[in-house]
This record gives structure tokens, C-alpha cells and sequence, in this order.
């Protein structure tokens, strides 16, 4: 062959990926990209999310909790992207800076409109917004994150990590914060409850383009809202 320029990329070895031999590197011009440091992964995040909120009406007290949000998943990928790493088995178990900026994408869907109101009588209260907001966090490293994960062990370990996390940098106890999805007589947000924090945009009727992100409190009636989707795209496709 003739007048063939080869290009390829390769990760660190180690969980399955094979260690490449010098004796075919020498035929390459190698460049490596090194790490983005966290310093600048949280100026990079916090700007873009504290865009976003300067842009529509939300409340102060969400506006206050950017900084922590963007840390809190800081920390999350971190802790993610170190310990859960690919195995033969897990082969998929592989993270990178687009499912950092997913979370943050995710919680950036959600209009000022779809948040709670806060009650200005009370303005000593806890934010009913913010708790809102944070709960969007939780819903979206959920399924950025917990969702990849294959079997009960893993998920309980990303369970524990994310209870750390929310205590730490967003200053609430999870089972405080999800206290809507235990049952008579639970004390302990689990696997089960997490099942039922839901967030999209099936439930509202408004057309295609004005459908708003929000909280799904009703976990049936989302099901019921899949169910008929399901039986009506049945009914129209051939």
C-alpha cells in the first residue's frame, strides 16, 4: 500500500483494554491529552449553569445552590469514574466528561415554571424550590449514572456514594429530601423508592413544543401516560 497515513486512539491499559508494545507504537507520532483539572471543570459548569438561571425567573435560592450543584456532581463523576472501572464483564463501565456535562444538560431542561413556589409569608422556611432543584439533580445523575450499572451490588454502592454527596455539598439528607417516596412505616431511601423519582415531559398535554420538563410526584400515572403512548404508537404504526 501505498501513500496510507493510519490514525488511532487508545486508552490507558487495564480493565480489558490490552497494553500496546512499543514495537507498534515506534511506527506512530504519539500525543496524549492530559486530564482536565477540577478547578477548571467547576469554572467551566458553574458558569454555564449560572447562565442558565440568570436567564428565566427562578428564585433566589436556587440560583444559590449552582456552585454546590455543579460540585456535587463533581464529586460524583470523580468518585465514579476512579472506582466503577470496565471489566470484561462490565466492559460498558466507562466515563468521561459528556456524562459530567449530561447531569448538568439535565438539570438545565427544567423551566422556572415546573419548579414549586415558595410561600412568601413564611420567607424563614426551607425553599420548597430548591428542594425541587435538588431533587432534579438527584434524578439526573440517577439516570446518567445509576442507570449503566449492572447488577444490585454496584447500584448500592452508587447509592451510598450519592447519600455522602448530597449530605456534603447540598446540605440535606437524602432520605429528607425524597421523604415522598417512602411508604408507611419506611425510614430509608433505597433501590425500590428511587424507582419512583421520576422527571420528564409526557405528563403535560400542551403539544410537542410546549411540553415542560417537571416532576412526575405520581409514579402510576406515569405509567398509565407510557402505557397509552404505547397502545396509541401500536394503533398507528404498521
Amino acid at each position: 500500500m501505498c501513500d496510507v497515513q493510519f490514525v488511532a486512539a487508545m486508552g490507558p491499559p487495564g480493565g480489558g483494554r490490552a497494553y500496546v508494545t512499543n514495537r507498534l507504537l515506534r511506527h506512530f507520532s504519539t500525543l496524549a491529552c492530559a486530564q482536565v483539572e477540577s478547578s477548571t471543570l467547576t469554572g467551566i459548569f458553574s458558569t454555564i449553569l449560572e447562565w442558565h438561571l440568570s436567564q428565566q425567573p427562578f428564585p433566589a435560592p436556587v440560583k444559590a445552590i449552582s456552585k454546590a450543584l455543579v460540585a456535587a456532581t463533581l464529586a460524583l463523576y470523580s468518585t465514579v469514574s476512579t472506582k466503577l472501572l470496565p471489566t470484561p464483564a462490565k466492559s460498558h463501565y466507562l466515563f468521561n466528561l459528556r456524562d459530567f456535562a449530561r447531569v448538568v444538560q439535565g438539570v438545565m431542561m427544567l423551566p422556572a415554571s415546573s419548579l414549586p413556589t415558595d410561600d412568601p409569608a413564611t420567607p424563614n422556611a426551607p425553599s420548597a424550590a430548591a428542594a425541587g432543584y435538588k431533587r432534579l439533580w438527584v434524578h439526573e445523575a440517577l439516570r446518567v449514572f445509576y442507570d449503566r450499572l449492572v447488577d444490585n451490588t454496584d447500584r448500592g454502592w452508587l447509592l451510598e456514594q450519592l447519600r455522602g454527596i448530597v449530605s456534603q455539598h447540598l446540605g440535606v439528607q437524602l432520605d429528607q429530601l425524597m421523604a415522598h417516596l417512602l411508604q408507611p412505616g419506611q425510614s430509608e431511601v433505597g433501590q425500590e423508592q428511587l424507582r419512583r423519582c421520576i422527571f420528564g415531559d409526557y405528563m403535560d398535554m400542551g403539544g410537542p413544543t410546549d411540553c415542560k420538563y417537571a416532576e412526575i410526584p405520581n409514579s402510576q400515572a406515569a405509567l398509565a401516560a407510557a402505557e397509552e403512548a404505547l397502545a396509541d404508537h401500536n394503533a398507528t404504526s404498521k
